[in-house]
């Protein structure tokens, strides 16, 4: 008898999964009251998925950008070094010689000029 009544629960599922699927459980009185509800929590769980999509996806890009703007960072850093190095006057006039250029520094350097 034990047998027959676990054979009758696992018939009961299976009824119970076979009634969902034909559609035969939107005929029941009690979904045919609450469809409006039914359909609320429906529209509530794909707008909480869809948010979630959205947020991992922003998550994740701003985690690229944040890798992005660290990498660009160092960039900016080396090259301003290399800039501050490269605007003195002693490796402004080295590089001019290496150049060629005849280019000297003035005898007589330019006077301010104030107007009152």
């Amino acid at each position: 008898m034990a047998a027959e009544s676990g054979h009758d629960k696992k018939q009961g599922k299976l009824t119970l999964i076979g009634i969902l699927f034909q559609g035969k459980a939107l005929e029941n009185e009690f979904f045919l009251r609450n469809r409006k509800f039914i359909l609320y929590l429906f529209l509530l769980g794909v707008l909480y998925i869809s948010l979630n999509f959205y947020y991992e996806k922003s998550i994740a890009a701003n985690k690229n950008n944040e890798t992005i703007i660290k990498n660009l960072n160092a960039d900016y850093s080396s090259k301003n070094a290399k800039l501050l190095y490269k605007s003195k006057r002693g490796e402004i006039n080295n590089l001019l010689k290496q150049k060629g250029s005849e280019v000297t520094k003035p005898e007589n350097p330019a006077k301010r000029i104030i107007v009152d």
